[in-house]
């Protein structure tokens, strides 16, 4: 029998205060999990995401065999199931962890519904964006305790904070590829200027079509700003071609710079 979870997730702002919703029924239609996780400052499509890992891991943690996820995302929905490419660079790592997860089930599924049909899910999302932390509306299987959520289901509020713990040492080794990780591509990484900076914001001069190769070190005459939006990018492709996964268009980033408007393609090249 299958077990089908509902996932949800927004942003107030997009980028702003956001939260992922999942509510999980098991085999025989009981309605065994459900919590809304704070995940700090995400886009709408991240957010999306989150609630679709959170949901994988707990369905893991659940033994299940047999998986419906069901979400009113139609964007999350079409590239999961490969209609839709993830070129994005905030997205594409996240993807690729679902896809790690969901080979870990022997049948799955991951459909669009309507919004009306999600909507425990959403309540889920938005009550922990609002209490600003992680809140357990259910776990009667202890599934919580098993699904590598850091802390059991007893302590629901603190799972944010260690979360979050860790999210901050994550960034703060943003942009600095592991010294030594099994893998490596050693072909490069091709970052293309696809869009220039406004005149006069980028000090680098970056030119529309100017190239740039990312090796093992990073190249000489791009922004630090350019640099560190391109590097999660660089990092998700090299890894991608690591795990045997081949990107057939590239994935675009922007500049952060507010009055920058550059923007880059980022591929792997031989």
């Amino acid at each position: 029998m299958t077990w089908t979870a509902h996932i949800d997730g927004g942003s107030r702002g997009n980028p702003g205060p956001a939260g992922a919703g999942v509510s999980i029924d098991d085999d025989q239609g009981r309605e065994v999990f459900g919590a809304g996780f704070f995940l700090g400052r995400k886009t709408n499509n991240q957010a999306e995401y989150a609630g679709l890992l959170q949901a994988l891991k707990v369905l893991r943690a659940g033994r299940a065999d047999d998986i419906r996820v069901l979400t009113d995302s139609e964007l999350l929905a079409h590239q999961i199931n490969g209609i839709y490419r993830v070129k994005s660079a905030e997205l594409y790592p996240l993807y690729l962890e679902a896809q790690k997860l969901l080979k870990g089930f022997d049948r799955w599924e991951v459909r669009h519904v309507p919004r009306e049909q999600n909507r425990f899910a959403d309540k889920l999302a938005n009550q922990a964006i609002d209490s600003r932390r992680t809140v357990l509306a259910r776990d009667r299987l202890n599934l919580a305790g098993h699904a590598e959520l850091d802390l059991p289901a007893a302590e629901p509020a603190g799972l944010f904070e260690k979360e979050l713990s860790a999210g901050r040492q994550g960034a703060s080794k943003k942009g600095q590829a592991p010294a030594g990780r099994p893998g490596s591509a050693t072909s490069g990484i091709e970052v293309v200027v696809v869009r220039a900076p406004r005149k006069g914001v980028c000090r680098a001069g970056m030119k529309q079509g100017e190239r740039f190769m990312f090796t093992e070190v990073t190249p000489s005459g791009m922004c630090v700003e350019a640099c560190a939006a391109v590097m999660e990018a660089v990092l998700a492709v090299r890894d991608a071609a690591a795990a045997g996964v081949t990107c057939d268009e590239a994935m675009s980033c922007r500049c952060p710079h507010p009055d920058c408007g550059a923007v880059f393609d980022i591929r792997q090249v031989q």
